[in-house]
């Protein structure tokens, strides 16, 4: 499917209380194509103590190998106190599994700065409108 033809867009509703590790937030998505279901990943990373622009660095280093994990979309967003949320949307579930190898070595690679190795969530984007 052309990229051109699909068209992604964001908007990240409530990303605020925090209360321990719990967040808040809601994200809605919207395609072009009325019915097409999404697959997103979701992965939260907590790195040590101070080492949050470490990772941005680092993040930047990599941002040309992004596209080659086959997602629609991708977004690195900080969520203060040395947190990150990753949230990457894929066409099918197939392709976001097919990202996997990719995806595990990008994050390995910053294995030494996080304070605990994440987990790289998957589900079905259910919600899909913009305002």
């Amino acid at each position: 499917m052309s990229q051109s033809l699909l068209k992604l867009s964001f908007l990240i509703k409530n990303l605020d209380c925090k209360l321990g590790k719990s967040w808040t937030y809601s994200l809605m998505w919207q395609n072009s194509f009325k019915g097409k279901k999404m697959f997103s990943s979701v992965i939260e990373m907590e790195f040590k103590a101070g080492m949050m622009a470490k990772a941005l660095e680092i993040a930047e280093q990599m941002r040309p190998e992004f596209a080659d994990l086959g997602c629609n979309q991708f977004l690195m967003i900080n969520k203060g106190n040395d947190e990150a949320l990753v949230l990457a949307i894929y066409e099918s579930e197939e392709k976001q599994q097919a990202a996997l190898p990719k995806a595990q070595e990008l994050l390995g690679r910053l294995k030494e700065i996080y304070a605990s190795m994440p987990e790289r969530q998957g589900g079905n984007v259910i919600i899909n409108e913009v305002y």
